[in-house]
């Protein structure tokens, strides 16, 4: 039983370094677009209905990176800042998880730590777009 409970407390420890092995390699392959300009809040809206809105502005989703570093700066004003983010928001980005089926969405809790998690795109979440 107990060398059960060690095998298994390696496997999820083996497991958990090849998720943020994944994760990390998915990230490296965007890029931080200089210059976006960004939309207003168009709202609560599911995925699909997001990336319909943005093409209608003739825009887009931004990339998880582009998200994360707008939403860094928002807040803590390090370089540009698009500005309208709010608090206890989570908005929609282009990127999908390392399974392909979820999209990225980021924001800060209610605690005020920026989060970034796998949404469902039923969801409804915020949408800013970028041009």
């Amino acid at each position: 039983m107990l060398i059960s409970v060690c095998c298994l407390a390696v496997l999820y420890i083996l497991l958990f370094i090849v998720v943020n092995t994944l994760i990390t390699q998915r990230d490296s392959t965007e890029t931080i677009t200089p210059g976006l300009v960004w939309s207003s809040n168009l709202g609560n809206m599911t995925w699909d209905d997001a990336t319909a809105a943005c093409s209608a502005l003739g825009s887009r989703l931004p990339n998880n990176k582009e998200l994360m570093a707008a939403l860094k700066d928002q807040f803590f004003n390090w370089g540009f800042n698009p500005g309208g983010f709010q608090q206890d928001t989570f908005y929609w980005s282009s990127t999908k998880d390392i399974i392909g089926e979820l999209y990225m969405v980021a924001g800060y809790n209610f605690k005020g730590d920026l989060v970034n998690y796998s949404g469902k795109k039923k969801f409804e979440y915020s949408v800013r777009c970028v041009k």
